[in-house]
């Protein structure tokens, strides 16, 4: 649900009053009180407020909270990264094995120097397994994707750019990468998760 800002501002006056008429509010705003009809009547209809016969206007407090996207889907996705598990393209297979499991992470992101060169999922680490390759001798670099098949978000981009990427290309995460233009290639600064946004849709409708 999106709401204007100055209904959010309504809200707020109404749930600080416990109760109030419309013309106090309109008073606090510094608008009259037919400027804010369409407001207290979408605010009704969405059972945020209740308005009451001689006592004006309250919180519906009994209302389930629901979440406001436009409060959050603009936010820059580094309020919301994780630490990546990254290593290099010289790490053995054995090496990411161990790393994963250990770290307990879904993905590992590969690095060329400072670069992103590739990721290794789970998977990835298990068909080698079963595949009966030397894990403890073979780089980790000879199965993984490589770029330019690897999606990922900037630091500059949106939380909502972030999920759009990770729904549509129905992935588990996505490395946040910073553009090195003197290297001409993306640094990984840090991940962005299924499981982070979890949390943010849980704290959210707390």
């Amino acid at each position: 649900m999106n709401l204007s800002e100055r209904q959010h501002k309504i809200i707020e006056i109404i749930r600080t009053n416990g109760s109030i008429t419309g013309e106090k509010i309109a008073k606090i705003l510094g608008v009259t009180r037919s400027a804010l009809r369409t407001d207290f009547s979408f605010l009704i209809k969405s059972e945020i407020i209740k308005s009451k016969t001689k006592v004006g206007y309250t919180f519906n407090s009994q209302k389930p909270k629901k979440l406001d996207s436009s409060l959050i889907k603009n936010l820059n996705v580094m309020k919301f990264v994780g630490e990546a598990l990254i290593l290099s393209e010289k790490s053995s297979i054995h090496d990411g094995v161990v790393e994963i499991f250990t770290k307990d992470s879904g993905t590992i992101y590969i690095t060329n120097g400072e670069l992103l060169s590739g990721i290794v999922s789970r998977k990835d680490l298990l068909k080698a397994a079963i595949g009966g390759m030397d894990l403890k001798s073979l780089p980790i670099s000879l199965i993984m994707s490589r770029m330019p098949n690897i999606y990922f978000c900037t630091k500059d981009a949106t939380l909502f750019e972030a999920v759009e990427t990770l729904v549509k290309k129905q992935v588990d995460s996505l490395p946040v990468v910073e553009y090195l233009e003197e290297l001409d290639g993306y640094k990984v600064v840090g991940k962005i998760s299924k499981t982070v946004l979890s949390n943010v849709l849980y704290d959210a409708l707390l």
